[in-house]
């Protein structure tokens, strides 16, 4: 019985299909900037390397509650943006670096089609978002600090003190360069200030990975899509980001809608 678990999923992951969904997501970080052109090749062996060597462990996790090509796409996804997290200095040395995100920003990526299921994955989240109740402002704000996503005067509304919107700022001032720890401090100095119960950052971790969790679940909804941490991060900064982002300003990140079309249209 063992044995034909394994064939089957083998057969499932193909190498041909691992090379298929690698090249489609290496090229569309090549195209929004993320990749230097130069460096396509090595980007791609650097995934298929790495997810042969972690091939067995990756495969067993396959549950089968979502495409092959679904699953294949969220792993070599991460795997890609780890590189790109490792090498973003790097990257933003190359001399060509600026330039693939202007022409990005100036050619238009996406069909009408493809914007409104952007649009309407937008609009489950929000829907989403209110399931997590009376507590779904405080989530929402922790996430999108967790996130790095810009802090607005709106996210404080109905947690804060209007008097005490300022202070709640101070804490999270916006900072890409954060470690996770260091979020958590930050957040839990938020709360300890705000609420009367006193808490630690490893409660705090605990109560976003709970409701990251949650929002999960409910966005997926029985393979429905199959989204990660890591694309759900990019469904907020479309939600949120987008619509704070002042003209002529250079996001710091690129947001990259085609890779989360991947995600959505492979479920």
């Amino acid at each position: 019985m063992q044995i034909g678990i394994y064939n089957r999923k083998a057969h499932v992951f193909s190498t041909d299909l691992l090379i298929k969904v690698t090249n489609i997501i290496v090229k569309k970080f090549v195209k929004n900037g993320s990749i230097n052109f130069n460096d396509f090749d090595d980007v791609k062996q650097n995934i298929i390397e790495k997810y042969l060597i972690k091939k067995e462990k990756i495969e067993s996790a396959y549950t089968g509650s979502a495409k092959p090509e679904t699953y294949i796409s969220a792993v070599v996804f991460r795997m890609a943006l780890e590189i790109i997290r490792r090498d973003k200095n790097k990257l933003q040395q190359h001399s060509t670096y600026e330039n693939n995100v202007k022409i990005y920003n100036r050619e238009k990526t996406i069909n009408p089609e493809e914007e409104l299921i952007i649009k309407n994955e937008k609009t489950y989240l929000e829907r989403v978002l209110l399931t997590l109740g009376n507590d779904h402002i405080k989530a929402i704000l922790f996430i999108k600090f967790y996130f790095r996503i810009m802090i607005e005067n709106n996210d404080f509304k109905n947690y804060i003190p209007e008097n005490k919107t300022n202070d709640a700022k101070r804490i999270l001032q916006h900072n890409d360069n954060l470690k996770d720890k260091e979020v958590y401090l930050k957040l839990c100095e938020l709360h300890n200030l705000f609420e009367q119960k006193q808490i630690k950052p490893d409660a705090v971790r605990m109560y976003i990975n709970k409701n990251i969790d949650k929002i999960i679940n409910r966005l997926n909804n029985n393979g429905r899509t199959f989204y990660t941490k890591d694309t759900l991060s990019i469904l907020f900064e479309l939600l949120y980001n987008m619509n704070t982002e002042k003209e002529g300003e250079e996001k710091k990140h690129r947001i990259s809608v085609s890779l989360l079309l991947i995600i959505i249209l492979f479920a």
